[in-house]
């Protein structure tokens, strides 16, 4: 039983593509030139040069806009009626808005820790 292909292993590095032909000498010292059938090809970006996604979806090559920061006015929206309202924020003199609701803490809750340092007694004075 003859068979009518060969099975190879093909290493590639991530930057080169997939070879289309394979050239080799034979055992007459004649150059031959085989063509290659992947079974299956990963999905392969020239752009990036990794795997995953096509060129044309590339989000290396997306025009990004730089970033900045912008003040958002802040509206509080009336559950009741859906009508927005415009909210004063209280801003302090460097620029931070306090908070609404802070946490309240207990004072009862609040208890006072006391360390014993059983190797006190070892100190050089």
């Amino acid at each position: 039983m003859q068979l009518g292909f060969a099975r190879v292993l093909v290493d590639v590095s991530l930057k080169d593509l997939l070879p289309e032909t394979i050239s080799f000498l034979n055992e007459h010292d004649t150059l031959i030139h085989v063509s290659v059938d992947f079974e299956w090809k990963p999905i392969f970006c020239t752009g990036c040069h990794s795997f995953g996604h096509e060129t044309e979806e590339c989000r290396a090559n997306e025009v990004r806009l730089p970033r900045r920061w912008v003040r958002k006015d802040t509206i509080r929206v009336n559950v009741s009626n859906g009508r927005a309202s415009q909210v004063v924020s209280r801003v302090d003199a460097d620029g931070f808005e306090q908070p609404r609701n802070p946490v309240r803490m207990d004072e009862s809750s609040v208890s006072v820790t006391t360390l014993n340092n059983p190797f006190h007694a070892m100190i050089v004075s």
